[in-house]
């Protein structure tokens, strides 16, 4: 009896796994959520970088009185194996760290797609992001022109004391960005 028990128990076990297994074969392969620190921005010019600061939250605008440009490369898989349709998402996580009373301050960025040197196209986006709190400018449903070449960026005027703490891309399918998920779950964008 103990012996039929436990050969029903492995068939068991053996039938969940390659059900499993055959779960995750059916599942598109565009999930994995790519995430680098802000601190990979770098400023536009030598000049400005001096003002930047660089912490293990993130990259700062430091210059009291003006603007800061910082561009900050994004990561991607660019492997053949797609299921159709292939979207880009991106997202920049953006705060301010500023001392004075202020309500909030104007960030603005640009998702620039590129192939080679040449820009293709881009997009700019503004969020207000209130004193000590973080906010997110974010890009979903993104047609790359060329799925192997294309590669993008986040340009990004920063006011003082403002910065980025992190940079997200996926490609996702039609089933949904997970970067846009967790932006929501976050609070730092809402549902359109």
């Amino acid at each position: 009896m103990y012996a039929l028990n436990t050969h029903r128990s492995l068939r068991s076990v053996q039938t969940a796994v390659v059900f499993i297994i055959l779960w995750l074969l059916a599942r598109p392969a565009l999930t994995d959520v790519i995430t680098v620190p802000g601190t990979s921005c770098a400023a536009i010019t030598p000049a400005q970088a001096k003002e930047m600061e660089f912490r293990e939250t993130g990259v700062v605008n430091r210059d009291p009185s003006r603007d800061l440009w910082v561009v900050c490369p994004l990561l991607r898989d660019a492997s053949e194996d797609y299921v159709n349709p292939v979207y880009f998402a991106a997202a920049a996580i953006l705060f301010n760290d500023s001392e004075e009373e202020s309500l909030s301050v104007e960030i603005r960025c640009s998702l620039i797609e590129r192939v080679a040197a040449n820009r293709i196209r881009g997009k700019t986006q503004f969020v207000e992001v209130p004193r000590h709190k973080q906010g997110a400018i974010f890009v979903s449903k993104w047609v790359m022109n060329d799925p192997t070449s294309s590669h993008f960026q986040f340009r990004c005027k920063l006011p003082p004391d403002t910065g980025i703490a992190a940079l997200m891309t996926e490609l996702h399918g039609k089933e949904g960005s997970m970067v846009e998920d967790s932006l929501l779950e976050l609070g730092l964008v809402t549902a359109d």
